[in-house]
């Protein structure tokens, strides 16, 4: 368990120094860009500060469904969502179109 715990903590330490700044990438949408800010520091905080530290609760869960369902709307403005739709299958994803719901 000590080397678990070890393994931890310099994973912690890594990301926190990634977490220096806002290296976070832009959305395939500009309207979804704020969203997936606001989803990845979430995300970045919870992993850091609670999943590392043995706590699984998901809290960003809200701020995902807000960023996933902006991104689904750009991809069918874009016209994309069938292209995605039938590759999955091609790539053995999983991802039913309900199941995040």
């Amino acid at each position: 368990m000590w080397k678990l715990e070890l393994i931890l903590e310099e994973e912690k330490k890594t990301l926190e120094g990634r977490l220096v700044g806002n290296n976070t990438m832009d959305s395939i949408g500009d309207e979804c860009t704020p969203l997936k800010h606001e989803y990845d520091a979430c995300f970045n905080k919870w992993y850091s500060e609670k999943f590392l530290n043995g706590d699984t609760t998901n809290e960003c869960r809200e701020a995902f469904k807000k960023y996933q369902a902006c991104v689904k709307k750009v991809l069918q403005e874009k016209g994309l969502t069938k292209m995605i739709t039938d590759a999955r299958p091609a790539i053995g994803s999983t991802f039913a179109e309900d199941e995040a719901k």
